[in-house]
């Protein structure tokens, strides 16, 4: 869902106008961003939190270049769903969430990826 469409939903829903819609994404986006901005977290009961987390400096090697690189010390902005949404979400997929699972997820990640029998992360190493 794009923001045009979540104006059109919001329209709807609330018996206003799209242009009316959009002003109140758009205040609720500042308020959100300015608040994370002064005190690093915003917490909206039962839909979750977003909060700003500093990540250190690292040393990486390009890819393609094979260099070393230095990655600065940076800010980040992560979202953690609250117990209601993550019901509603096991609710709208039914049992067939990874969570949920027998199998730890690997065969919902064989049925969105055709072809392919393992996660990447399944495979273990052999001892040398």
């Amino acid at each position: 869902m794009n923001r045009t469409e979540l104006a059109d939903r919001i329209s709807i829903e609330n018996g206003i106008s799209r242009k009316e819609a959009k002003r109140w994404i758009d205040g609720v986006l500042k308020a959100v961003s300015e608040s994370l901005g002064s005190e690093g977290k915003v917490l909206l009961r039962g839909f979750g939190t977003f909060e700003v987390r500093q990540h250190r400096e690292k040393r990486v090697r390009n890819p393609n270049t094979g260099e070393m690189l230095l990655l600065l010390t940076r800010k980040v902005v992560v979202f953690r769903p609250s117990g209601p949404l993550k019901e509603s979400l096991g609710q709208l997929h039914g049992p067939d969430v990874a969570e949920n699972r027998q199998d730890g997820g690997e065969a919902a990640y064989t049925e969105r990826n055709p072809g392919k029998s393992d996660p990447p992360h399944s495979h273990q190493r052999e001892p040398n």
